[in-house]
């Protein structure tokens, strides 16, 4: 509500809001508000025959009353809007607006008493009890145009345009048959793990059967060759198992060595006993003089199946050796001389010594041997015992090491 400077100025405003309504206003409202203006003019007169007299304790208290009810009367005119102008912001500029805005000052606020005429009702707007204290704010709200049917059915239409033929199950909800699946390999090999999943609960099918329900996923072995059908209830796909059915050929070739090769066309990474000696290749040449058994392995690179595939290989000892304890180094021409038979070796050596630990006799070769005299040259070893050391290493075996106890009898 606008502030006023005086009575005056709220005369003219009241008469020009009420100007516009089509049932004039009474005749005694003009008579109540002069009235009312001339009991405030009454007491501004005391106010100033009061100021006159200063000689008396009991007229200040006095001037302090009038002042306070004249304050309190201005403040309740011109400074008290009315509970229902809080916060309201006109949006519109209409006449018929100013009329309602008019139409909302409280009598009691502008101490004026107008009739209860029936002709006067329609200065005052009705509202609803539950209305709240923005009576612009509810105006709004009732001029508001309703939402139309079809905005209020939008969901029951949404519901409505599903297909009838899907499940009403606990099992596979009807978002399932739109949820594409996913395969973790569309293409694995004999023995392989395959994976299928989506992102909500379904039954999982493979070729015709169901093999899972109601799960998001399901790991399949692909335990035979050829095509399978995996389903989750309304989509299929296709999983083709492949294998490669090849094997390592190992020839022996001349001292030892073995041609290996794959079958036609395929390449391969080779591994000797897990080290690796090749890659790329479709043959290689080994040579194995270790005896044992050792294993070569190919893993092929240039197939959908990266098959890796097992060949092994047993190495035989071709080598030996044969050690004796007596000799008789008499001249009859019968084991006059100490030696080793061995054959297939790498290395060899003989040492012999007599009790006192004195070396009498050395020979790196099977060849040379022992005649029963100081190495071979000295003076005769008298009839005893003796001790040799052998040290030797056959093919493909590692070196050893052998102490025997040798009787020289003469």
């Amino acid at each position: 509500m606008n502030k006023f400077k005086n009575i005056s100025t709220f005369e003219d405003s009241l008469k020009k809001g009420l100007s516009g309504h089509s049932t004039p206003a009474p005749p005694n409202v003009w008579s109540s508000v002069a009235a009312s203006t001339a009991q405030s003019v009454g007491l501004i007169s005391q106010v100033s025959n009061l100021m006159n007299s200063t000689s008396s304790l009991m007229k200040v208290v006095l001037l302090s009353g009038i002042i306070a009810t004249v304050g309190s009367l201005v403040y309740t005119i011109n400074y008290n809007p009315s509970p229902q102008q809080n916060n309201s912001v006109p949006l519109d500029t209409s006449p018929q607006l100013e009329t309602e805005k008019l139409s909302q000052v409280s009598p009691k606020a502008m101490d004026i008493s107008l009739p209860k005429a029936e002709n006067t009702k329609s200065l005052y707007r009705k509202t609803p009890a539950n209305t709240s204290s923005n009576s612009n704010t509810y105006a709004l709200q009732r001029r508001q145009t309703p939402k139309a049917p079809a905005e209020r059915n939008t969901a029951t239409k949404t519901m409505s345009t599903l297909p009838s033929n899907v499940p009403q199950t606990n099992e596979i909800v009807a978002e399932n048959l739109q949820s594409p699946f996913a395969i973790s390999n569309s293409l694995p090999c004999k023995g392989e793990r395959v994976t299928i999943s989506q992102n909500t609960p379904t039954n999982w099918l493979v070729n015709g059967n169901i093999v899972s329900r109601n799960t998001k996923s399901y790991t399949l072995t692909a335990n035979e060759e050829g095509l399978l059908t995996v389903s989750n209830g309304s989509q299929i796909k296709s999983i083709r198992v492949s294998t490669l059915s090849t094997d390592i050929t190992a020839t022996l070739q001349e001292n030892g060595t073995y041609h290996c090769s794959l079958g036609t066309d395929l390449i391969g990474n080779w591994y000797l006993d897990s080290k690796l000696i090749a890659t790329n290749a479709s043959t290689i040449d080994l040579t194995l003089l270790q005896v044992g058994t050792h294993r070569i392995k190919a893993t092929v690179v240039n197939h959908v199946c990266n098959t890796t595939i097992y060949k092994d290989i047993s190495i035989e000892p071709i080598g030996s050796i044969t050690l004796y304890e007596i000799f008789t180094p008499d001249g009859d021409g019968k084991n006059d001389e100490y030696g080793v038979d061995i054959l297939h070796y790498e290395n060899f050596s003989i040492q012999i010594y007599d009790r006192e630990n004195r070396r009498i006799f050395l020979s790196q070769s099977p060849d040379y041997k022992w005649n029963g005299k100081i190495n071979n040259e000295g003076a005769d070893c008298p009839s005893d015992e003796y001790y040799a050391k052998i040290s030797y290493q056959l093919k493909g075996e590692s070196p050893q090491v052998k102490s025997i106890k040798i009787t020289l009898i003469r």
